[in-house]
């Protein structure tokens, strides 16, 4: 599925080989992912975040109270 600007998501199979592709039967298919691959605008943003710690609700808590 192609979500333009913002994206696409796609289908990934992973499977057992088999030594042709004769032999090869659905039965093989162990599992099946979606992967989503960000478009270019959403790549530039993400090239621009930066993330700051943050204490968790615990120590703000234990803080508060102290």
């Amino acid at each position: 599925m192609d979500f333009g600007e913002l994206g696409k998501f796609r289908l990934q199979i992973t499977s057992r080989g088999t030594k042709t592709s004769e032999k090869f039967t659905a039965a093989n298919i162990t599992g099946v992912n979606i992967q989503f691959v960000p478009g270019e605008d959403l790549r530039k943003i993400f090239i621009c975040m930066c993330f700051t710690p943050m204490p968790t609700r615990v120590v703000t808590s234990a803080m508060l109270k102290a």
